[in-house]
């Protein structure tokens, strides 16, 4: 926009007269902003958006345990849950958190922060009841350090297979469902909470079986089982009590710490690591990365390459191996000893 003016005087007029109209136009703006962008924030409180965010937007995008730990993060913010959604500021979510913080629980307030991160987010990008993230400038400082799973030792593969395989061996609480799912998620390379809520109607019948509302949204992923596992597939279909493939004693899921404390009395590790193995031998057998994305149902391949396929000493030896030029071998090789003779100096 341009102003003309014949003196300093005009021009000082035609200024104030454009500052007062922005003036004006930022007071109608925020007028409308009030009155009709975000009319049910004043009505809405934290506690009824808490509870339509976990039916509506939870389910089928995360896991049956991500849910139990929503609902853990909701026992501790009795602090927000009667405030209205849009007067949580920044300030009242870092009490919650150095409230938790002061516990000693930092794995609890990084679930905490998350999940309150995603509930915001929604009710953003979703229900637009908001236009800020309070979430998003907290701070939970990381203060342990973060555990590298390792892949499974050939002595803790071997106590596997005999544990899983022996008909002597003793059971976990005398129960051959941990046998199963332990050998299932080791031969598969499925995650725990995924082989917790497989069902039989996910199973073709045969060494297929489509797993659905995994950790990645929208995604559906197809698991060819090896013949060990169809066998146990099989035994157990026989007699089966339940829609899930390894149900507990009340035809519930099994309950993941219980899984956790059997692979550690067991192997001295948790099923993580089986993931991890899976992933190192199918990379060391020559699977393409990008199948074994896929069938690990990894979004990005740097997770799948970074976290999950580990390098050891024996894999860089067949990488200089393979890779060595065969030509300049055989030159070299056609060299005798006497090329290379010290040359005597004369006296």
């Amino acid at each position: 926009m341009t102003h003309y003016a014949k003196t300093t005087e005009e021009l000082s007029k035609e200024i104030a007269n454009l500052a007062n109209e922005l003036r004006n136009a930022k007071k109608d703006i925020l007028n409308v902003i009030n009155t009709t962008k975000l009319p049910i924030n004043k009505k809405i409180t934290f506690a009824e958006w808490w509870d339509i965010f976990i039916s509506r937007y939870s389910v089928g995008r995360v896991a049956g345990n991500t849910i139990n730990r929503y609902q853990y993060s909701r026992l501790k913010l009795s602090a927000i849950e009667n405030m209205p959604l849009y007067k949580i500021t920044t300030e009242d979510v870092q009490t919650i958190l150095d409230d938790i913080l002061v516990e000693k629980k930092y794995r609890s307030a990084e679930v905490v922060r998350s999940n309150l991160h995603t509930c915001f987010e929604f009710a953003i990008k979703k229900a637009k009841f908001i236009t800020e993230n309070p979430v998003f400038q907290t701070v939970v400082p990381h203060i342990y350090p973060k555990k590298t799973i390792d892949e499974l030792s050939s002595i803790q593969k071997k106590r596997l297979l005999e544990f899983c395989y022996s008909e002597t061996s003793r059971t976990y609480h005398r129960q051959q469902v941990y046998k199963d799912i332990l050998s299932f998620i080791f031969n598969t390379g499925v995650r725990l909470s995924e082989a917790l809520y497989v069902s039989w109607s996910d199973w073709d019948g045969s060494d297929v079986i489509y797993l659905k509302g995994t950790k990645t949204p929208n995604a559906e992923r197809i698991i060819i089982l090896p013949p060990q596992t169809v066998l146990v597939l099989k035994r157990r279909y026989k007699s089966k009590t339940s829609s899930l493939i390894f149900p507990s004693s009340n035809n519930t899921p099994l309950h993941k710490k219980n899984v956790w404390r059997c692979c550690n009395k067991v192997l001295g590790t948790c099923p993580q690591s089986f993931r991890v193995t899976f992933a190192s031998d199918a990379a060391r057998s020559g699977v393409p990365p990008k199948s074994l994305q896929k069938h690990l149902g990894h979004r990005k391949i740097e997770t799948t390459l970074k976290h999950y396929v580990r390098v050891n000493h024996n894999d860089l030896r067949e990488a200089v191996r393979l890779t060595r030029n065969p030509f300049v071998n055989k030159e070299i090789s056609n060299f005798s000893n006497d090329n290379f003779a010290t040359p005597c100096r004369e006296v």
